[in-house]
């Protein structure tokens, strides 16, 4: 659904703002209306992140959270570490056990850092 809340319409194929797209690009669009994030040609509006077509010739944003990084993702959970956890920067929790014990066990590696 678009953000103005009107119905994403089937891909046309044929839609000539869709020309820059390849062609196995085009047959993966085929046959349904979800949105994308693809390359507009001749774009007369400014149109950011997943969209669709809303009618013929008329792209619009697409009401689709954005996770831009690791931290918003986890932010969206608040995931809870346990008293025996500490959270990564990725968001994640490891055992109080994992730290300094030699191992990278935050995907940042943070656990072994002084």
């Amino acid at each position: 659904m678009s953000v103005s809340g009107l119905e994403c319409q089937e891909w046309d194929l044929d839609e000539p703002l869709l020309r820059l797209l390849s062609y196995s690009e085009k047959t993966a669009l085929k046959g349904h209306n979800f949105c994308r994030e693809v390359p507009l040609a001749n774009q007369k509006e400014e149109v950011s992140g997943p969209w669709c077509f809303v009618a013929p010739g008329w792209p619009e944003e697409c009401d689709v959270p954005k996770c831009d990084s690791v931290e918003a993702r986890s932010g969206a959970f608040n995931i809870q570490c346990k008293t025996n956890e500490r959270r990564c920067e990725s968001g994640g929790c490891i055992s109080t056990d994992w730290i300094c014990d030699g191992d990278k066990d935050c995907p940042g590696g943070e656990d072994e850092k002084g």
